[in-house]
């Protein structure tokens, strides 16, 4: 699980800034049910003119409502990075069906109000209480429609739905949704859902709506990226398990673990030392109480010789009382 979102920033002298992640408040109606506290944090890379990433700093994960990183920076190019394991967004396996209908009687769910809320926050980019065109066209695009010209979202939209001056508001957008109930269906809206990664309870098993700030002493420019191009939450992971990771295995490959202990969280990484290609298998299932960032507890990869890989990351079950964290690790090597 990355953040869609990468902050590169220019930094011209040095400066004092201070970096915050936050995520919805469980004390809202409805949030805690669906869509409880993921572990968060954020790191700092120092980007080279060759494109090189170093690791500079680090704001260990922590599940909690905010998490906040204060660091002086001397001048150069930076890439902020909001961070997540993602373990925490995968559905509580003891959670009850609900068999949820989105409107009675031209009532609606609470829950189906709390997650189109929960879709603004996630499409409101610009933070202005509203979606313009540019926002509500990659809402509509994830929808499964056809492209949005602006031309159909201020004829189509913004005259039928609440709205501003600036475009569409929450109140708009759920007006937006239960017309679409009224008109179109239930069994439209829920495909719409799943689009967006809802299961029909309406657990978010895919993606969860964050605000990432920055404050510092002189000015700052910033550029935001689609950090789903780039491999900046990756080369972080590397960075972190090559500081501060553990060796828990070492015959022939090393096996590195990170714990993350405000998050009861780890992270895994292998260094390959033989002269050839490997494949290794990294096999946690003797684990219980646990979540892994993978499909499954089990993962394989090649490993180049000389090369160091992330693996994965594995989080305690927040409603378990106890949990176990255990490793295995086979190789074997192959032909070049």
């Amino acid at each position: 699980m990355i953040s869609k979102w990468a902050y590169e920033a220019e930094i011209t002298k040095k400066t004092k800034v201070i970096l915050g992640v936050h995520q919805e408040d469980t004390r809202i109606a409805c949030v805690s049910a669906t869509r409880p506290y993921l572990d968060i944090g954020v790191v700092i890379l120092k980007k080279a003119v060759d494109g090189t990433l170093s690791l500079v700093a680090d704001r260990s994960l922590n599940v909690a409502r905010q998490n906040e990183l204060e660091v002086d920076l001397e001048a150069g190019n930076y890439v902020f990075l909001p961070r997540t394991t993602g373990c925490l967004l995968k559905r509580p396996a003891d959670t009850q069906k609900k068999n949820i209908k989105l409107m009675t009687n031209g009532v609606s769910h609470d829950l189906f109000i709390s997650a189109i809320k929960a879709v603004f926050r996630n499409f409101d980019i610009f933070l202005d209480r509203s979606l313009g065109c540019v926002e509500f066209g990659g809402l509509f695009k994830d929808l499964g429609k056809t492209e949005l010209t602006e031309a159909e979202f201020y004829s189509d939209i913004l005259t039928k739905f609440t709205s501003t001056s600036d475009g569409l508001t929450e109140r708009g957008l759920i007006e937006f949704f239960m017309n679409a109930v009224q008109t179109q269906g239930e069994e439209t809206v829920w495909a719409w859902f799943e689009k967006l990664g809802f299961d029909r309870d309406l657990f978010n098993g895919r993606q969860r709506s964050f605000i990432f700030t920055m404050h510092s002493d002189h000015e700052v420019n910033m550029t935001i990226k689609d950090a789903s191009v780039t491999n900046y939450d990756y080369q972080a992971n590397v960075l972190l398990l090559k500081r501060d990771g553990i060796v828990e295995i070492n015959k022939g490959i090393r096996v590195f673990y990170l714990p993350h202990k405000d998050a009861n969280a780890f992270s895994y990484g292998v260094q390959n030392d033989q002269l050839n290609p490997v494949l290794v298998t990294l096999e946690c299932s003797d684990s219980k109480g646990m979540l892994f960032s993978s499909k499954t507890s089990r993962v394989q990869k090649r490993i180049e010789a000389g090369g160091y890989e992330f693996i994965m990351h594995a989080t305690a079950i927040p409603t378990e009382k106890t949990y176990v964290r255990a490793t295995k690790c086979a190789w074997k090597p192959l032909r070049e």
